[in-house]
């Protein structure tokens, strides 16, 4: 009866954090859909450029670099420690001259971005798309595949 107590008073006070983390972002957010669920601390860059659907999912340690917008679509999760980078510099000149660029990174409805993963400037994530865990994505994810590795690659379709 203890235990089981204790569980539910623990389970309460998760959904009370959980809903003040739904409050804080939103509030940062330049736009936030129905039903966020930020599970423990992300860091951001800039989060007035970034932009989530609805039902979407954000697990603890994910960094967003805003320098340029995020958007993300509904029913999208996104777990623990992925980043997505919207900055790089340009690597052709001297490095007194290197200039900071950014693009924009989109990620359609229904995806899922597994632990480890980074992805880069300029990329779409296509819909109901996998990026395993690790991947590393440098160029556009077409719609329903499975991507993995570093670069990310193609190795099945859903």
């Amino acid at each position: 009866m203890f235990k089981f107590l204790v569980l539910k008073i623990y389970y309460l006070i998760d959904r009370v954090f959980l809903r003040l983390r739904r409050y804080k972002y939103g509030l940062l957010f330049n736009k936030v859909g129905v039903s966020l669920n930020i599970y423990g601390r992300i860091k951001m860059r800039d989060p007035q450029k970034i932009e989530i659907g609805n039902y979407c999912s954000i697990s603890e340690g994910c960094f967003f670099g805003g320098r340029e917008k995020i958007i993300i679509g509904d029913h999208v999760h996104i777990s623990p420690n992925v980043i997505i980078n919207t900055g790089f510099l340009e690597i052709h000149e001297r490095k007194e001259k290197r200039l900071h660029y950014a693009l924009p990174v989109v990620i359609k409805d229904g995806v899922w971005i597994a632990s480890g993963a980074i992805i880069n400037p300029g990329v779409t994530i296509g819909e109901n798309s996998v990026v395993g865990a690790g991947a590393v994505v440098t160029k556009n994810v077409p719609d329903n595949v499975v991507v993995i590795g570093i670069p990310a690659n193609k190795i099945k379709d859903i």
